[in-house]
């Protein structure tokens, strides 16, 4: 195992629930690999003045995301439909200005991969628990990318569209959701920061709604 390998993982939700990438985030860290979460929310949605969700992220958003994943070996972007321009916008950034290779994961690559595969190096369809653990591991030996069950790729211009592997029946073998609080950080105020227990409490209480406003 190449111990200089940085995975970093990022939620463009305001929910910092994310139980797929945390689970993602589980499955890498049990394989010995070092993972950091990075939670993107938008501060509007906090107190329900929605923005359109292809508002594209501030210059110095997007500077301080690429200076976070400087040293990033793989970024891995969780998508839902809604979701797709920021996700593209980052992970042209990412491309662009890091040179660093991008999986999108979720609903959306789930259900449209060809299309996504127009940003995203990689993308993984349906579960992905086991499917990330070993397309890092060929990443870091260097070997054969293009055919790892649940992962569609592109290389020059071809994709290479590869089988769901079969339902895993174990999942009390799966680790806990990842939740340790030293490898995760969040947009809070404008700069990136450690996520602190009361950035989590806050942001995890708000999700339960604006209850001064609620009228009955």
């Amino acid at each position: 195992m190449d111990n200089t390998w940085q995975i970093i993982l990022i939620s463009p939700y305001s929910n910092l629930y994310a139980v797929g990438l945390r689970h993602i985030a589980a499955s890498l860290k049990a394989d010995g690999w070092a993972v950091r979460l990075l939670f993107l929310p938008d501060p509007d949605e906090l107190v329900y003045r929605p923005q359109p969700h292809n508002q594209a992220y501030p210059a110095d958003v997007l500077e301080q995301v690429a200076a976070f994943c400087q040293d990033a070996s793989l970024v891995g972007l969780s998508v839902m439909t809604n979701f797709v321009e920021r996700a593209a916008l980052l992970t042209h950034t990412l491309q662009q200005r890091v040179g660093v290779p991008v999986i999108w994961g979720g609903i959306h690559p789930t259900v449209r991969p060809e299309e996504s595969l127009q940003w995203a190096d990689y993308v993984c369809v349906g579960e992905g628990e086991d499917a990330i653990v070993d397309l890092v591991r060929a990443l870091a030996a260097g070997t054969d990318t293009t055919h790892v069950p649940n992962i569609w790729a592109k290389r020059g211009g071809e994709i290479f569209a590869n089988p769901v592997r079969p339902l895993r029946q174990d999942i009390d073998a799966l680790p806990l959701p990842d939740y340790e609080l030293s490898t995760q950080f969040i947009l809070h105020d404008g700069q990136i920061r450690p996520l602190t227990p009361h950035l989590l409490a806050h942001y995890l209480s708000n999700d339960f709604g604006d209850q001064p406003r609620i009228a009955y």
